[in-house]
Formats: structure tokens, C-alpha cells, sequence
């Protein structure tokens, strides 16, 4: 056997052992993930029972699973890599409906507002009130419009300065550091229409 070939043989080794454990890395997070996904779902329906416990603060279900995964090899100096896996859902946490006066003639009419909106809105799925946040790199948010084609500009709550991941949503204006910033939460109430507390109707759900 050549000096070449008794080089190549360990090194060829070392690199399939390598790549075996960075397959192994990977399956056991996407394995962790899906998971803690499955298990957020579950709680996220039943958070209106559960209420703000440890998992569930502020209407968000918050599962974060730690695992040390060891290479397929030992290698000697090495104890392997800790992969953290995380999800992070809204619950439902129920509307605050509240019945109908006693003696009131006429059937009120509910509608669903919330806290800092000034509008009320006629369905629960308009997308005033449902979110939907995408993560995007902080270098690419510049390029990136809302749709309505606006630009996204820094979060005033968290400052939206984040190095590496930002959060936007398609109806909103602001980038977000942290997924946990106020400015990405939506408390809606359904209550009856003449306690909107003078707010219009909404331009999408009540047109």
C-alpha cells in the first residue's frame, strides 16, 4: 500500500464519519420539532383550560426541548453537540362573549375588537386580527414589502435590531427582534357592538 493510499483510507473514514453524525444531528432535530410541534398544537387548544401556566404566557404556547447528540464515533475531547429545538404557537384562549341583556327586545349584534385597534370587525378570520409572521434575515427585510407594498420599518417595542432573524407579518409595518414583542400579539375580544367604544367598521370583514 502506497503512502497515498494509507492517507486516503483514514481521511475517507473520517469525512463518512462525519457526515453520518451531521445526518444524525439533523434527524434528531427535525424529530424534536415535530414533536414539540405536535404537542404545541395539542396545548394550543387546550390553553383556554390550562390558562397562564408555565408553557403558556401571554396567548403563546412556548415548548423548548434540549438533547445532547454524541457523534456516531467517539471522538476523544469531544461530548458531542447540545441541540435545542423550540416552538412557539399562539393558543386559544377563548373570546370573552358576553349574553344578552335580560329583557333586551333585540338580538345584539357581536363584534370582535381589540385593545389598541380602531376599528371593529365583523369576522374572526379577517386578517387584521390573525397574523401571520414570517421570519426573514436582517439583511433581506430592506428588500421585503407588506401587502399593501409598503416598506418594513424598525419595531418601536423592541427596537426590531436583531443580527441575524427578524419577524414580520404581511399586514404590519415593523420588523420585530423577538417573536415575544407586543407588537406581534393580538388580544381580540368579541363583544356587542354597542360597546365598540366608537370604533369604525373594518374595511375588509365589514365592507
Amino acid at each position: 500500500m502506497t503512502v497515498e493510499a494509507s492517507l486516503a483510507v483514514p481521511l475517507f473514514l473520517f469525512l463518512m464519519v462525519n457526515v453520518l453524525s451531521m445526518l444524525l444531528f439533523f434527524h434528531t432535530f427535525l424529530s424534536n420539532l415535530e414533536r414539540l410541534h405536535q404537542q404545541g398544537r395539542q396545548l394550543s387548544m387546550l390553553a383556554y383550560v390550562a390558562g397562564d401556566s408555565g408553557l403558556i404566557q401571554d396567548d403563546m404556547v412556548q415548548l423548548i426541548y434540549p438533547e445532547r447528540v454524541t457523534p456516531v464515533v467517539p471522538v476523544i475531547g469531544y461530548p458531542g453537540t447540545m441541540i435545542v429545538s423550540c416552538c412557539y404557537m399562539r393558543a386559544w384562549t377563548g373570546y370573552d362573549v358576553e349574553n344578552r341583556a335580560e329583557g333586551e327586545d333585540r338580538e345584539e349584534i357581536y363584534v370582535y375588537i381589540t385593545d389598541s385597534g380602531s376599528a371593529y370587525h365583523m369576522a374572526r378570520s379577517c386578517t387584521y386580527l390573525t397574523l401571520s409572521i414570517t421570519l426573514a434575515g436582517r439583511d433581506e427585510v430592506e428588500g421585503l414589502r407588506n401587502a399593501s407594498g409598503g416598506r418594513y420599518s424598525p419595531c418601536e417595542k423592541c427596537g426590531g435590531d436583531g443580527s441575524g432573524i427578524v419577524y414580520v407579518t404581511n399586514e404590519g409595518d415593523r420588523y420585530h427582534n423577538t417573536i415575544e414583542c407586543s407588537g406581534l400579539k393580538r388580544t381580540v375580544r368579541c363583544v356587542p357592538l354597542s360597546e365598540a367604544g366608537g370604533r369604525s367598521p373594518c374595511s375588509r370583514c365589514c365592507a
